[in-house]
């Protein structure tokens, strides 16, 4: 005679591990992502799982902050957040299908499909995004760029799955950075 646990008790040791795994820092101004697993209800696992990527421009902070929403524009990223006290822009939450001209999955990682896929190609992504910026001594620029986003299936109901970036959002905000700043106007 075989005796059978419910599933719960069997998934409890790796659910459990998924929450410990996940006991990072929210990032400064982060959001928290949250992980539902889908059960008789559902277990939540939160995370604070935003991203603080810092880089150093050899320009004076003003001329930075001066072409920042141009960068934006070059991107196709719309401003919801210009503080000129905080040195702080960005977007809270826009919806891209791409930036730049590039497919999502080069900048997330949001898992994969059935298929393969990347989710991040195929789900509404949707990206919280913001650039500060700070005096680093010596007439250079601090430049730090915050990204959280999260991915939600386009044609079927679904809970939304975290997102990590790759960096080369970051990367391409400042290279456009430091572009703008060696070109005239």
């Amino acid at each position: 005679m075989m005796i059978q646990m419910p599933r719960l008790v069997l998934a409890l040791p790796l659910l459990m591990s998924l929450a410990c795994a996940s006991g990072g820092v929210p990032a400064q101004g982060g959001g928290e992502a949250v992980t539902r697993v889908p059960m008789q209800g559902y277990l939540e696992v939160r995370t604070g799982e935003g991203t603080v990527t810092s880089h150093t421009v050899d320009s004076p902070l003003e001329e930075v902050w001066g072409i920042l929403p141009k960068v934006y524009e070059q991107l196709g990223i719309g401003l919801t957040t210009h503080d000129p006290k905080q040195r702080r822009t960005g977007n809270a939450g826009f919806r891209p299908t791409r930036i730049d001209g590039t497919r999502l999955s080069r900048f997330f990682d949001c898992g994969r499909g059935v298929t393969a896929t990347p989710n991040a190609d195929r789900y509404q992504v949707t990206v919280a995004l913001f650039t500060t910026v700070l005096g680093a001594g010596d007439g250079r620029t601090r430049v730090d760029v915050e990204v959280n986003a999260s991915a939600k299936p386009r044609d079927v109901s679904g809970n939304a799955v975290h997102c990590s970036s790759k960096g080369t959002l970051e990367e391409r905000i400042v290279a456009a950075i430091r572009g703008r700043l060696i070109e005239p106007g």
